[in-house]
């Protein structure tokens, strides 16, 4: 039986503790609600473009859906890590949504790391094959634009996943211990 220590109103203090569990329902909960809404959008996406759509515009609107979902996805698993963590203040809060927002990044790293590799085997091949095209300084121009802007969209992207991570985990978590959790732990008022 674990032992929590909590002041006379109830509170577990400014420090919190993690909640390995609530973390890991969290991370799975927001990568599968982030991964339907994605395959919802790119379904939509690629039936407009058989239906002859700009592609330019469709592009813009699947990336901006992606944004949308990973959003949404984000909030909605921190939202249930709130509601499932055990040790409720809003430091554990912050602590807990940080925990879980930075292992979906390194899982999204490793994941994107993968795949990153593997279009660049593939790429490679092709260069080979292709050696002697030519590359003119308007399309170099152009690819490190859109790498210079990818790589703001990203920053972006990330802070505003961090910022619903956090609100998600923060309005999902509850002022107190309810009593059903407290059955099983050993809570000592400090006095």
């Amino acid at each position: 039986m674990a032992a929590i220590e909590v002041d006379r109103e109830g509170r577990l203090g400014w420090f919190g503790y993690l909640d390995w569990g609530a973390i890991l329902a969290s991370v799975f909960a927001g990568l599968g609600t982030t991964l339907l809404l994605v395959a919802f959008g790119s379904a939509v996406g690629i039936e407009a473009a058989d239906d002859g759509g700009d592609e330019t515009r469709i592009s813009s609107i699947v990336g901006t859906w992606t944004v949308i979902s990973a959003l949404v996805g984000t909030f909605v698993g921190t939202f249930i890590g709130g509601r499932f963590s055990r040790f409720q203040s809003g430091a554990s809060a912050v602590y807990n949504a940080l925990t879980s927002w930075g292992f979906v990044q390194v899982l999204g790293l490793w994941l994107a790391g993968n795949g990153i590799a593997g279009l660049l085997s593939g790429g490679l091949r092709s260069v080979d094959a292709a050696a002697g095209a030519d590359v003119s300084d308007d399309a170099a121009e152009q690819a490190a634009d859109a790498v210079s802007w990818g790589g703001w969209a990203l920053a972006l992207g990330m802070a505003l996943t961090l910022g619903a991570a956090i609100a998600g985990w923060w309005i999902g978590s509850r002022s107190r211990l309810a009593d059903a959790e407290t059955d099983d732990v050993n809570v000592r008022v400090r006095r």
